[in-house]
């Protein structure tokens, strides 16, 4: 009999068929993906945690930051604008270049700002607003569903709403643009070019000196919800593989999993227990003064309660705190953690058993190491 770990519903009221990834995609993919399996029923996976994944991505310090980075290679970025406020200031005179979207990419192992052809649409909720990625947008099937769910996000949007952004001086016969014009176009919209200015941007890192991207750090309930999610999934794999997933039913995580369903309301403070810090996790970041431009996620027995430690992207980290520990896991060995790796697609255990270290090791998430 399947019973949903979150909501305690077994199968002949809910179904079960969907995988939910202890990672989420928007986190990045990676090779031995974590994924759930007959833990998480269909309605808590689609209609609780999609729509709060979306609302991550979209509207988090982690969630646009993870979108600079584009690991999934999409086609479009959405930005909300409401509890986070994204500011970027290229550094140049002309202020209009700021409404660029800055991705991201590595170079000689730094993180540096790339400038990608791009189609700004606002009006997207209150203050937000899409980037359409020009060359890959323009390659997608007219009568595909990726191309058709775009043009009816944007079917109300005007003219005024889109600003083209595209190379200037390295295109003399303005290609990138009239393609731009001629997918606004495509998508619905009955745009009319206006003014047009024109401003170098080197890309090979000297712009980085002057290019800065800042945003403010908001946790509300729903990014708070998101985070403990993470933890608890990232857990409830290790029980799973240790083979006591009965532990994850137990009442001590009751009131965890309410609040990550939105059925109660609890200060933040009480889910992330310490004001979120950027001291790093692991040794190695520590006695190299870095941080990994990857994911990592923790858990051990403090003071007999469970606690993780989640960081995304080498930014913030964030102590939760998941419940009191059940006596029968409450062992000496008890503890986990791993560390993934969005560029190399690869996770890593955090053990100092070396027959456990590397990409591809199925046998280190144990609850008890």
């Amino acid at each position: 009999m399947k019973v949903c770990i979150y909501c305690g519903k077994d199968e002949n009221i809910v179904s079960f068929g969907s995988r939910e990834h202890v990672i989420p995609e928007l986190l990045g993919s990676f090779n031995n993906n974590l994924t759930l399996i007959g833990l998480v029923c269909n309605h808590c996976n689609s209609s609780v945690f999609n729509p709060l994944e979306t609302i991550f991505k979209e509207d988090t310090h982690e969630g646009i930051h993870c979108q600079m980075w584009n690991y999934l290679n999409s086609s479009e970025i959405r930005v909300r604008n409401g509890n986070l406020k994204l500011s970027v200031d290229l550094g140049l005179e002309e202020e209009l270049f700021n409404q660029t979207f800055p991705f991201l990419t590595i170079r000689d192992n730094k993180p540096l700002i790339l400038f990608v052809p791009q189609i700004r649409i606002g009006g997207y909720g209150k203050d937000g607003y899409i980037i359409l990625l020009i060359d890959k947008v323009k390659k997608l099937p007219r009568d595909g569903k990726k191309f058709l769910k775009i043009k009816n996000i944007l079917r109300n949007a005007k003219s005024n709403d889109v600003s083209i952004f595209t190379h200037g001086e390295e295109d003399p016969e303005r290609r990138d643009f009239k393609e731009a014009v001629s997918l606004v176009k495509e998508l619905g919209i009955d745009y009319k070019p206006g003014t047009e200015k024109s401003l170098p941007f080197v890309g090979d890192g000297s712009d980085q000196k002057r290019a800065t991207v800042s945003a403010d750090l908001t946790i509300d309930s729903k990014s708070a919800r998101v985070i403990a999610k993470i933890a608890f999934n990232y857990f409830a794999y290790c029980a799973k593989s240790s083979e006591k997933t009965e532990i994850l039913y137990h009442p001590n995580f009751s009131q965890i999993k309410s609040y990550i369903l939105g059925q109660i309301e609890l200060p933040i403070n009480k889910i992330i227990v310490e004001k979120p810090t950027t001291n790093p996790i692991l040794f190695e970041e520590k006695s190299q003064k870095i941080r990994l431009l990857g994911h990592i996620v923790t858990f051990e027995n403090e003071n007999g309660y469970l606690i993780a430690r989640v960081s995304f992207i080498g930014q913030f980290v964030y102590k939760v705190l998941l419940g009191k520990m059940p006596d029968e896991i409450n062992k000496p060995g008890f503890g986990n953690g791993h560390a993934f790796d969005p560029f190399r697609k690869e996770i890593y255990g955090l053990t100092q058993h070396p027959e456990r270290r590397g990409p591809g090791k199925k046998g280190n998430f144990n609850l008890i190491q």
